[in-house]
Order: C-alpha cells, then structure tokens, then sequence
C-alpha cells in the first residue's frame, strides 16, 4: 500500500513527457518511478529486514531443532527461560579448563547481554546506509511543482 501510493504521487505531467520522449511502461517504472520512490524503497527495505531479522516466532514453533535456529529464536529463548543447559555446561567446561587464576565466569546478564548485541548490531550497520533515503525522501515531499 505504501509503495502504491508514492507511485500514484508521480505528476501525471512527468509519466506523459516520459512517452513523449518514447519511453515504453517498462522504461518508465524503471527510468522514472524506481529513482523517484527510492526513499519508500528503502523505507520498505528496512522494515523487512527488521521484521525478517527480529521473526523468533517462526522458528520457535516450526523448528524442533535447536540447532537450527535463528539467532532472534535463541534470544527469545535466553530471555524467557534463562541461560541454557548446552550454554551453562560449555561455559562451565570452559572455565573448569583454565587455570584458577584466570578464570572465566559467563553470567545470564552478561550472556543476554551478548546475544541483544548480536542480533541489534547488523541492523544499526545497515542504517546509516539508509539514512541518506530516509532524508532525501524528506526534501522530496517538500519541493512542488
């Protein structure tokens, strides 16, 4: 819906100026609606990567496996029953390994805390990126004709 309405919000003017000059509907979504609906593609973009990156549903009631899961299935997980067994006995086998000088203590905070970066941190990366979209999508609706 959101798509369909920044393409119907392209001047009539422009869409007939652009068969003027020739161009078939194939060339005019591409030469004329993609570039002019870049900030709501990208806006789209981001949304879907967010909801299909942050999905702990599917995977929590259609993966048996553990091993297969995503890493917002695992977070969901950690937060609702704490830390795991397989988690808790390989850092528990991991700090029995190291000397007791240097040894290692892996908490459920500090295990949650882990995990929320994991799965926040390639979102924050993609942002930026956007960012100059978001912003130009912004003057865009500011400009007439």
């Amino acid at each position: 819906m959101i798509l369909v309405v920044a393409i119907r919000q392209i001047p009539e003017s422009l869409v007939e100026s652009a068969y003027l000059d020739g161009a078939n509907d194939l060339l005019l979504f591409f030469k004329v609606a993609v570039p002019l609906t870049k900030a709501t593609l990208a806006t789209l973009a981001l949304f879907n990567a967010v909801w299909a990156w942050g999905d702990w549903f599917t995977g929590a009631y259609y993966i048996r496996s553990h091993t297969k899961w995503t890493i917002a299935t695992y977070l969901q997980m950690v937060l609702q029953r704490g830390t795991s067994i397989q988690v808790r006995s390989a850092a528990e086998a991991m700090a029995m390994a190291q000397s007791a000088a240097h040894r290692v203590t892996i908490t459920e905070v500090s295990l949650r805390a882990a995990t929320l970066l994991v799965t926040v941190a390639p979102i924050v990366c993609i942002y930026p990126f956007l960012q100059k979209y978001f912003i130009h999508g912004v003057m865009v609706g500011s400009l007439k004709e």
